[in-house]
């Protein structure tokens, strides 16, 4: 009974653990969904921009093109994986790092000038504000998801106290004890209990 509880608890603290994380993840997904098309009106506002020179076309495009590189992770909540969480969020972190290289090459420069409200200099800061601000609120978040799935799993899967061990120990005593075929075998034979696969958890 007291496993019983004690996985329940952790059960509930991984729930509450998820229940702002996984809108912050959603947020964040968000908010990058139409990088690639704002990639391409930039790199056009700036060619339209008066008295651009070729120069800082391709320095523009290069950047661009380095943002466009960054192949985003989007964390699959059913991985729990840290090494895949890692790079996950390293991706994130990889293409904010270059948008807001971009950013700053564009606040240098004094010709870029468009009349396209979500394309100007200040809207772009606006928005790399807020990329950064979601991206920290998921890194924020995440010790605390990690912390609950980690204690969750401790009771569920560690050697001979887990719960999984002790259910099989149990289901080979009451095997032995009444034999395969009775009705209290049979009873608790049907019950799965089984470990995660590699690189899940």
């Amino acid at each position: 009974m007291k496993e019983v509880l004690f996985y329940n608890s952790a059960l509930a603290a991984v729930g509450v653990a998820l229940e702002p994380y996984t809108p912050a993840q959603q947020a964040r997904k968000e908010t990058n969904a139409g990088m690639k098309k704002l990639l391409t009106r930039i790199a056009k506002a700036l060619a339209s921009s008066h008295g651009v020179t070729p120069a800082q076309k391709e320095k523009c495009a290069s950047l661009i093109r380095i943002v466009r590189s960054v192949r985003v992770v989007a964390i699959d909540p059913t991985i729990e994986d840290p090494n895949y969480i890692s790079v996950s969020q390293q991706s994130f972190d990889n293409l904010y790092n270059h948008f807001q290289d971009l950013v700053s090459f564009i606040a240098g420069t004094s010709i870029y000038v468009t009349n396209v409200s979500d394309v100007k200099l200040t809207a772009l800061q606006t928005l790399l504000a807020v990329m950064l601000e979601q991206n920290q609120a998921v890194i924020n978040l995440q010790p605390t998801v990690t912390a609950a799935r980690t204690a969750r799993n401790h009771i569920l899967y560690d050697a001979t106290t887990g719960v999984v061990d002790t259910a099989m120990a149990a289901k080979a005593v009451i095997g032995s004890a009444y034999g395969p075929k009775t009705a209290e075998y049979k009873g608790v034979s049907g019950i799965a209990f089984t470990r995660p696969k590699k690189g899940t958890i």
